[in-house]
């Protein structure tokens, strides 16, 4: 049981600090999960802010430029949404959304 508990301690800390720092990007809204190893923040009005016609452009346009891979909302039936997994280390995520952070301000 021990093992477990801390995995359920990472993912928890993980979710924390990037739930944190991604409702801090401008244009960004998001709900924090209780049971799930994804947020699913609503992309809309960063999208518009930067000047894409859709939230599916700002990620494509988000993953070639600064190599940040979210999956858009649009395959889920939410378009205005974008799924960004945290089972992955702290580190990377905290990159991500750093990397998201500065090609919105870019851009808006």
């Amino acid at each position: 049981d021990e093992p477990l508990e801390e995995m359920r301690e990472a993912f928890e800390h993980r979710l924390n600090t990037i739930y944190a720092k991604l409702i801090e990007v401008p244009g960004f809204s998001c709900v924090k999960p209780e049971g799930a190893f994804y947020l699913f923040p609503n992309a809309k009005e960063a999208a518009q802010s930067c000047g894409f016609k859709d939230v599916d452009e700002f990620v494509k346009a988000l993953l070639e430029e600064e190599k940040v891979a979210i999956v858009p909302g649009s395959g889920f039936g939410s378009p205005d949404n974008v799924r960004l997994s945290y089972a992955t280390s702290l580190e990377l995520l905290e990159k991500a959304v750093e990397r998201i952070k500065r090609f919105v301000e870019k851009h808006s």
